[in-house]
């Protein structure tokens, strides 16, 4: 959340009945505390001249400079507020670490720069690199640089194409730009029909771009350097002690491998270039996603959970598996010397593989056909074992999961709320006189949130005084150690003034929008006459959009008309499509004159109608303008986007609008299980192209590409399934994931390697992808859904609560007096929870807003909800 409090001349209103007195939140510093200052300046200079006399006069100079900037820098309100309230700066850390749920306060072994006066220069150097390091600017930018490692990946030469049995590859070609590029662009007859006419990729790939060997090193060594700089800082927030950045705790493992991956990068990328060994780096894209996961704190709590269910889950797919061994050997028995046991039961490891083939239903009912053709009563068999694995094993599998992921649900979030509540408990311990905290001591408070910890956001002084009187419930101008356990509640908060919803009209225009007749056009805008016109104008539009691809669509050929390239409006299709186009131009300035920009781009189907208009707009004039481009069909390929605003005509239907809403809900908040679908996605995609890459050929001169002639991967067309590069590797998985069909893709390389052991791969991913990860999405889903379906009604249901009015994750407020305490702030607010938040806890959000809202807070504890 965020922390309000501007720097500089901080005033609060006292609430003693001086309502137009105020005085300084944070008291100004008087000539004593300057004198103070001065005195402890002449003792760090005398202590800075000791540790530099044997130092030269030059070196004395700038180090002396250094620390004068220093000392200047962090001489500020903050260490005025931090001399007047002794404890300060350790509630803070605590309180950081309970909103945002991280563990780097001192308690938990984090380096301490408010308790050791001493040590000015290393507390000055941790405060800096905090701030630094905590900025959502410097955490986006190193989230986005471990991405572009990721993404290299996809675009660096992949070491197979640098050693290809067949190719002549001298080791000068290596060093060459064109080397690895030219492998994977190969075209000409294929190996199965080398005297066609016919060009195919040799070596078949998805790739459209490919760095060099030089570039890719220059890239990752820039990523690298930025990663160094990054822990750097890291270690120097925790006072320049590794010992300390590496202490024992829940982030001790992913400093360990975040590091440890940067350290195997270099070291590979460092091989690579002065020993010119480009296998060294078939590891980097493994230690890459390593960085990632370390560094994105979703993706390590997803990761946690599934290890956490990992023994629940495999004890069940152990037991799959005896059954699966114990029905493989009555099918080799059962079946020995049938066309179904040559065929599928040759022996007890292939008869197990049939088996666990049919569990996915990838080759069900064919495994079965040979010996149901001669006997009916051998379906019994088949329909036994799918009746017991599939539909009751592996139901139960998911069920575990799911159950499995709602127990690391509840415990997570009540060791979420534990923890919240000791490190609020202690930080209220450090900050209360008598028992309570008065307000100058909030506000010194929120100060040093503000300066120190860039996690919190800077707000305005008004929206200061708003935090402090949801946290006064009793309006008595203190806080009490109860109304303190709410300080992560009002932290997730945010401020708006009504007035920010004012339109340009009502602005600039005063005159006419208080006319009758604007009034008028402004309650028609708004009114649901106004929606169904531009619902039968875009029923009219799909109308002739079908009416113009009518012939496309029955599958008959047609020859365009000629005047469609001219660049010109003289068809009257033409003129329709630029009719259309006026009228959604005007849909969208109406309803952003009448509505304001800010709430008109509050609607997800406002923005995606003005994406479409606009863009329609734009091609309109690129067709029409004087240009080498005139092809009018791109207006109508637009403006088809536009049509499917139609759907909204199914969510009339209150059925429709929940799927709707509760869908909306859902998307933000499964984006971390998602990631680490991903990152399972791209292990063992990275992992194929290293064991599999370049397998897959059509190239002649290789002898793999007539290994896999005559099987199914062969006559089905599979080539583009394959693991030459990334992309395609991904593609292999995701068909994997879907599962129809992967058999195809396993058999074209068991015939390349002329070994079983490729099962093993296709076999870890479907346990660990589908069985694993994949039902873990599936449990948030179903999870998530369920409750944002018994809680829709009263998210949508309104709540007047004191001087507020709550609707969904909203309150708007009269911010004069907030639960008995005065503001002194004037006006109507909109309260909203973070949207980051609302989007993990949605289902929670009216409860969070009434309780912050109610004079007497008697929500339960479960109603506690973290960031």
């Amino acid at each position: 959340m965020t922390v309000p409090m501007s720097r500089n001349g901080r005033e609060e209103a006292e609430n003693n009945g001086r309502q137009n007195e105020k005085t300084p939140l944070i008291p100004s510093i008087k000539e004593s505390d300057e004198s103070n200052v001065s005195s402890r300046s002449v003792q760090f200079d005398k202590q800075s001249s000791r540790k530099i006399e044997s130092l030269s006069s030059r070196s004395q100079h700038y180090i002396h400079k250094a620390s004068s900037y220093l000392e200047h820098f962090t001489k500020s309100e903050r260490d005025h507020a931090i001399e007047l309230h002794p404890g300060i700066g350790d509630a803070a850390f605590l309180i950081r670490d309970a909103v945002v749920g991280e563990t780097e306060n001192p308690s938990e072994g984090a380096y301490n720069p408010y308790s050791n006066p001493d040590l000015r220069m290393r507390n000055t150097i941790s405060i800096v690199c905090s701030r630094i390091c905590s900025r959502r600017s410097v955490r986006k930018f190193i989230i986005l640089v471990v991405w572009a490692g990721v993404l290299l990946s996809f675009v660096e030469p992949p070491a197979w194409c640098f050693d290809i049995p067949g190719l002549e590859i001298t080791e000068e070609d290596t060093k060459k730009v064109g080397h690895c590029w030219d492998v994977m662009s190969l075209t000409g007859p294929p190996a199965d029909d080398p005297h066609s006419d016919e060009s195919v990729q040799y070596y078949p790939n998805s790739i459209f771009f490919l760095l060099t060997r030089p570039q890719t090193a220059a890239i990752e060594s820039v990523c690298l350097v930025i990663m160094i700089v990054y822990f750097l800082l890291l270690i120097c927030r925790d006072g320049c002690y590794p010992t300390v950045f590496l202490r024992p705790g829940r982030a001790r493992l992913p400093r360990i491998f975040g590091t440890g991956s940067v350290a195997a990068l270099c070291i590979g990328l460092a091989i690579s270039v002065v020993r010119d060994g480009y296998y060294s780096r078939v590891l980097a894209p493994l230690f890459r996603i390593f960085l990632l996961v370390s560094l994105s704190v979703d993706s390590r709590r997803e990761l946690r959970t599934i290890i956490t269910l990992m023994p629940e889950v495999m004890t069940i797919v152990f037991l799959l598996f005896i059954f699966i061994a114990f029905y493989a050997w009555m099918g080799v028995v059962g079946f020995y010397g049938t066309p179904e046991a040559k065929q599928h039961f040759p022996n007890l490891i292939d008869g197990m593989w049939t088996l666990w083939i049919a569990v996915t239903t990838a080759n069900y009912p064919d495994v079965m056909m040979p010996a149901y053709n001669r006997n009916r009563l051998a379906a019994l068999y088949f329909v036994v074992f799918m009746a017991i694995t599939f539909f009751f094993l592996m139901n139960v599998i998911l069920a575990s999961v799911v159950n499995a992921y709602d127990n690391e649900l509840d415990r997570r979030r009540i060791a979420s709320k534990q923890t919240s509540q000791r490190e609020l408990h202690e930080a209220f311990a450090l900050l209360q006189k008598n028992g309570v905290i008065d307000r100058d001591t909030v506000m010194a408070l929120f100060l040093i949130l503000n300066d120190d910890f860039p996690e919190f956001r800077t707000i305005p002084d008004d929206e200061a005084k708003l935090l402090f009187a949801l946290l006064d419930k009793d309006g008595s101008n203190q806080i009490s150690e109860d109304e303190f356990m709410n300080f992560g509640k009002v932290m997730m908060v945010e401020f708006e003034r009504s007035d920010v919803y004012t339109t340009l009209v009502e602005k600039y225009l005063p005159a006419l929008y208080g006319s009758r007749r604007y009034q008028k056009f402004s309650s028609f805008v708004k009114s649901d006459w106004f929606e169904g016109m531009i619902d039968v104008l875009l029923v009219l539009n799909a109308v002739v959009i079908a009416i113009q691809s009518f012939p496309e669509l029955s599958g008959e050929y047609v020859e365009l008309d000629p005047k469609i390239y001219n660049g010109k409006i003289d068809s009257a299709w033409e003129y329709v499509e630029t009719a259309f186009t006026v009228i959604y131009v005007l849909e969208a300035w109406s309803k952003i004159m009448v509505l304001s920009w800010r709430r008109y781009t509050a609607s997800p189907r406002n923005v995606f109608d003005f994406v479409v208009t606009f863009s329609a707009v734009l091609a309109t004039c690129y067709v029409y303008y004087p240009n080498a481009y005139s092809n009018s069909r791109l207006i109508r390929y637009i403006i088809m986007a536009r049509v499917l605003r139609l759907a909204r005509l199914l969510f009339m239907l209150k059925p429709f609008q929940l799927i709707a809403k509760i869908s909306l809900e859902i998307i933000p908040m499964a984006s971390h299980v998602i990631m680490l679908l991903f990152c399972i996605l791209y292990l063992f995609a990275s992992l194929g192209v290293y064991l599999y890459g370049g397998m897959i050929t059509r190239d002649p001169n290789n002898a793999l590409s007539y290994l896999v002639l005559g099987t199914d991967f062969f006559e089905n067309d599979y080539w583009a399934n394959n693991f030459n590069d990334m992309i395609s590797g991904l593609n292999v998985l995701f068909n994997l994931l879907v599962v129809n069909n992967w058999t195809t893709e396993w058999i074209g390389y068991e015939a390349v390697t002329e070994s079983k052991l490729c099962r093993l791969y296709f076999l870890g991913f479907y346990v660990f992808g589908v069985i694993l990860v994949n039902n873990v999405v599936i449990a948030f889903i179903v999870n998530a859904f369920i409750d944002g379906w018994d809680n829709q009604q009263e998210l949508n249901a309104q709540h007047q609560v004191s001087d507020a009015l709550i609707e969904g994750r909203e309150a708007v407020f009269n911010a004069s007096k907030i639960t008995g305490t005065a503001t002194f702030v004037s006006g109507t607010y909109i309260a909203k929870l973070k949207r980051r938040t609302a989007a993990h806890h949605s289902v929670r959000g009216v409860d969070v807003l009434k309780g912050l809202f109610t004079k007497t807070d008697s929500q339960s504890d479960d109603e506690e909800i973290h960031e």
